[in-house]
């Protein structure tokens, strides 16, 4: 404590460089990237007007990973779900837990952003002698020992801010959770501060932040059968870190398709923007030689809607008449919609979902989760697949809350 109230405790630019982290940061870098996805962050569109300067605008998406990845969890897990246990006691006391915490609801949402990130945990805790679930998503989980199915110890990242001397610094509380794989679990609370949102930064006391300031630096627990957290993996192997026990999400492998899809949504609102009708008249014709009687307040000037941006004045033409000539262009709909709706096609193969659930020139594409296991579609075999590892998660947390009470 002396050496960490002195400033000798230790610097962590990234979570990785602790040595108790064994994980690529690229794989850390990967789910930040993902989020942006998921959550329709993009860099903003660059480029340059008719007069050759450089400009900037929002770009214009159609949140397909968002989409997507709401049309699976619904299908995979809604709140019709139910949870039961063969023990009688034990499943009226779990399912008193999973309500008390809005189960269902919660994990649909938390199910929705771990298709497009790779995963998420949850972790059982003790609040007022009751067992509350902390849902911690996959760019919070650093796995710490762990083989390509299990993983066993690992590292709860949580961030909050504070105003210093009016200037904002970031606090991240560390929770490692390490499980010696046969009856004990250590978890450890380290605290650190950063004026740099990007940084781990500096190791600092638990105090230094009022709501943390009673959370004990080590606690040992005893007589339990696995880790108190339990994680859910995206079905599939994760091909961009082999060795990696996180799972993977379709962002992933589907970036190109997805910024085809906005660059051509994207272009088709601009060309729709863009292509309000246009007028353009010589300058002349808005500028009558001589005033009419009564006229003496505009004087010939013919007045117009203030809201009117139809005409646009010009220059005389070079024959000398007055120019008067319609510049509107038709607008390319289908052209676009047969755009997106090939790249949208290509998306749905490349996540496993039947053609027509996001693309919207195919048969019936609001199903049921009772429909969708009836039609033995694609979607329904992808959904097999996830409630594989969704089962195996809540087990494991059942286990978890069990053996914390």
């Amino acid at each position: 404590k002396g050496k960490i109230s002195m400033g000798f405790g230790k610097t962590l630019a990234n979570i990785t460089d602790d040595p108790r982290v064994n994980l690529p940061v690229s794989e850390i870098a990967r789910i930040r990237e993902d989020l942006d996805y998921y959550s329709d962050l993009f860099a903003d569109v660059k480029f340059h007007n008719t007069n050759n300067q450089l400009r900037t605008r929002k770009l214009s998406t159609l949140s397909i990973t968002h989409q997507a990845a709401r049309k699976l969890a619904s299908v995979i897990f809604n709140e019709q779900v139910t949870v039961s246990v063969a023990d009688e006691m034990i499943d009226t006391f779990v399912n008193s837990v999973l309500t008390d915490n809005l189960f269902n609801l919660k994990y649909e949402e938390y199910l929705e952003t771990a298709i497009a990130t790779g995963g998420f945990s949850i972790r059982p805790y003790v609040d007022n002698n009751k067992i509350k679930l902390a849902w911690i998503r996959a760019d919070q989980f650093v796995p710490l020992q762990s083989n390509t199915n299990y993983i066993q110890s690992a590292v709860i990242v949580s961030r909050t801010t504070k105003s210093e001397n009016n200037k904002m610094v970031w606090y991240s509380l560390l929770e490692f959770h390490e499980f010696d794989g046969i009856s004990e679990e250590i978890i450890t609370n380290e605290l650190y501060r950063s004026e740099t949102q990007s940084e781990v930064g500096q190791q600092t006391n638990l105090s230094a932040i009022d709501v943390f300031s009673d959370l004990p630096e080590q606690v040992v627990i005893s007589d339990v059968v696995r880790p108190s957290f339990a994680y859910f993996k995206t079905p599939g192997k994760n091909n961009k870190a082999i060795e990696s026990p996180l799972g993977i999400g379709i962002v992933e492998n589907n970036k190109h398709v997805i910024e085809a899809i906005n660059n051509a949504q994207d272009q088709f609102h601009r060309e729709v923007k863009l292509g309000k009708r246009r007028i353009a008249i010589d300058g002349t014709l808005m500028k009558p030689k001589k005033a009419h009687a009564g006229d003496e307040l505009n004087q010939g000037y013919p007045i117009f809607d203030p809201d009117d941006d139809v005409f646009m004045q010009t220059g005389e033409s070079k024959d000398g008449k007055p120019l008067l000539q319609d510049l509107t262009n038709d607008i390319r709909v289908d052209q676009y919609s047969e755009a997106l709706q090939v790249f949208i096609r290509e998306f749905e193969n490349n996540i496993g979902l039947s053609q027509g659930t996001l693309s919207t020139d195919a048969t019936k594409s609001d199903k049921t989760a009772t429909e969708v296991v009836s039609d033995n579609s694609e979607t329904y075999r992808t959904r097999s697949s996830y409630t594989t590892q969704v089962e195996k998660q809540i087990k494991e947390l059942i286990i978890s809350i069990v053996q914390l009470a």
